[in-house]
């Protein structure tokens, strides 16, 4: 069978805003509206890497959204990366099903009553997670000046209506706009998805990476984000 692999959503796979004088612009971002009644527009741009570093882990991994955002922005987010529900399927923990507003490990037990010992976790929030060892800890990604995660557990929730999604654009622009996502050289997700697989697949999700190599990741990961992030404010 598969392991499984927990992921976040905010700052972690994705960065999100819904101010329309966001900065920098980036023909990648994606404007989308969630829903009917509200005129509000949402911006989002994924993470660079993201659908590779995924297609890579499918094989060996099943994964899971758990994210503190409400239901109808998580599934939304779910459709903008994986359109074909190669990832995700309908296994979308948001806000809503959450036991506690404050911490995601309260719904382990309910996920998997055997036991998470074969389950793995990426998340930008370590307390989240009570700094669980099989959590694999990564650089926020911050792509919009000035903005943190959207769905931050210490904030107002965003007014998200739940009711029928409608895009502020053509299936057809939408569709590009998603395509246009995949090619970005700058940022990428620095996750080294062979190691995982690799630590993974020998020793289950608890021991999937030592605290040497979540510190020496964590150190990879801030030296190339610096780096990118000089190179795009040249």
């Amino acid at each position: 069978r598969k392991l499984d692999l927990l992921v976040d959503l905010d700052q972690t796979l994705l960065h999100t805003t819904n101010s329309s004088h966001y900065y920098p612009y980036s023909p990648d971002v994606i404007a989308y509206q969630l829903n009917a009644q509200s005129s509000q527009t949402f911006y989002t741009k994924l993470r660079p890497g993201v659908k590779e570093f995924l297609t890579n882990l499918l094989p060996y991994y099943q994964f899971h959204i758990v994210t503190f955002g409400e239901r109808l922005y998580a599934h939304t987010m779910a459709k903008l990366i994986d359109p074909n529900k190669r990832f995700f399927y309908h296994r979308i923990l948001s806000r809503n099903e959450c036991f506690d507003p404050t911490r995601k490990t309260a719904n382990l037990s309910a996920l998997f009553p055997c036991g998470d010992s074969m389950v793995c976790i990426i998340d930008d929030r370590e307390d989240v997670w009570n700094y669980a060892r099989n959590l694999v800890h990564v650089k926020p990604y911050v792509w919009f000046k000035d903005v943190g995660d959207i769905n931050d557990i210490n904030l107002p929730s965003p007014a998200i209506p739940s009711e029928q999604l409608i895009p502020p654009i053509s299936e057809k622009e939408f569709e590009e706009q998603l395509e246009n996502s995949e090619h970005l050289a700058d940022e990428r997700m620095e996750m080294d998805s062979n190691a995982l697989i690799e630590r993974t697949t020998e020793d289950g999700y608890q021991h999937a990476i030592s605290r040497g190599e979540k510190r020496k990741l964590d150190t990879d990961i801030n030296t190339n984000e610096h780096t990118n992030q000089e190179e795009a404010n040249k």
